[in-house]
């Protein structure tokens, strides 16, 4: 506590600031690796020839959800 009173106005918002990166840094490392394990699971060409490849499956379920869950947000075009 002694280390913070001694510590100038600007020392003081430089290590708010180094701590507030610091969070928002392991915050989002645990959301950018989830997102990267995903991307591997699509990008991924390992496959064996008797089976049906995860990027088929994947991209499938994706599909369907498009398709079947798709909200009232979406421009529709139609004819006169």
């Amino acid at each position: 506590m002694e280390e913070l009173e001694t510590m100038s106005l600007d020392e003081k918002i430089l290590e708010q600031v180094k701590s507030e990166v610091n969070f928002g840094l392991s915050y989002v490392q645990t959301k950018r690796q989830t997102w990267r394990d995903r991307l591997a699971l699509y990008v991924s060409q390992n496959k064996a020839k008797d089976k049906i490849s995860i990027n088929t499956i994947y991209a499938s379920t994706q599909l369907h959800i498009a398709v079947n869950y798709s909200d009232e947000l979406v421009a529709l075009w139609e004819g006169r």
